[in-house]
């Protein structure tokens, strides 16, 4: 899949934030759909059982017990986190946020999703960001409350597939954020941006007793410690 610049007509890699030829910033793109990671095998019953054992010993008043039990719990933390970062944290949480924001018809929250640096060049650019995601939103309403014959949507969605950006698509992603902050007279730091992810995510679209099912391509970017949203396109 390739997108095409529409001040030029030149064809562009999914992932390109400006044109490649001209210039031309791209606001949202389209990504690759790629195989989903997968994820590590995680026996929470199995800790959740050394755990009770611990506890109870405790109880008893084993101070071996206690020891231990203060080595579980920090086990026990480690694996709260593990288990975060495996089943919906970090990137993915953006993608969540996202799909509820579009479920709320609320544009402010997907501009602080957003990376701040590209808002900040988009809106020197006279390109308000704010304002242009409004402007989806409302788009994207009007058609399926027409579609679906009733004003009453909600969104439920699934992540399909999830994989990291390889380092030179990550790479063409950073040079096009330099060359449209640069155009705009934005500073960012780009060895701040530590990693991306593709994901392709299947979202129901509900309303008036009917449902369908299309697709979000969404690309998130970790800049900092933190992860934010870079480029999303709808297909349907």
């Amino acid at each position: 899949m390739s997108k095409f610049c529409g001040n030029c007509g030149m064809s562009n890699e999914d992932y390109a934030v400006v044109c490649g030829n001209c210039g031309a910033p791209f606001r949202n793109a389209p990504v690759q759909p790629q195989a989903p990671a997968k994820k590590a095998a995680v026996d929470v019953n199995a800790i959740k059982g050394q755990v009770t054992n611990v506890i109870g010993g405790v109880k008893k008043g084993d101070k071996g017990a206690l020891i231990k039990g203060g080595v579980a719990i920090a086990l026990v933390v480690v694996v709260i986190i593990l288990i975060s970062s495996l089943f919906g944290g970090g990137p993915d949480k953006v993608v969540k946020k996202l799909i509820k924001a579009y479920d709320n018809e609320k544009p402010e929250a997907i501009t602080k999703l957003a990376l701040p640096f590209l808002v900040e060049a988009f809106d020197e650019l006279d390109e308000d960001w704010e304002e242009e995601t409004e402007s989806e939103i409302d788009n994207f309403y009007e058609y399926w409350e027409e579609e679906f014959d009733t004003d009453k949507l909600s969104l439920k969605y699934k992540i399909t597939d999830k994989e990291k950006m390889d380092d030179d698509a990550l790479e063409d992603m950073v040079e096009g954020a330099e060359r449209v902050c640069a155009m705009a007279d934005v500073d960012f730091d780009d060895d701040k941006i530590k990693a991306a992810y593709e994901y392709e995510v299947d979202v129901t679209v509900k309303g008036g007793g009917e449902s369908e099912e299309i697709e979000l391509y969404v690309v998130v970017i970790k800049y900092g410690s933190k992860w934010y949203l870079a480029t999303m396109e709808w297909d349907y």
